[in-house]
């Protein structure tokens, strides 16, 4: 198991917010764009887990 402080928890934390806003972006487009489920499976996913992540973190 890898220990963490409070403050590199907060940075992942932040960064991992990045990442999840982006990815929404992403998403928000391609569902604009008439996208397939197919087509933003990925991206779902990948929402998911990061907010998983998040999660434990906090």
């Amino acid at each position: 198991m890898i220990t963490i402080t409070k403050e590199e928890a907060k940075n992942i934390s932040s960064l991992l917010g990045f990442l999840q806003a982006m990815e929404q972006i992403r998403l928000n487009y391609l569902l604009e764009n008439n996208a397939t489920e197919e087509d933003t499976a990925t991206i779902r996913t990948r929402l998911k887990e990061v907010g998983q992540v998040m999660q434990k973190l906090n």
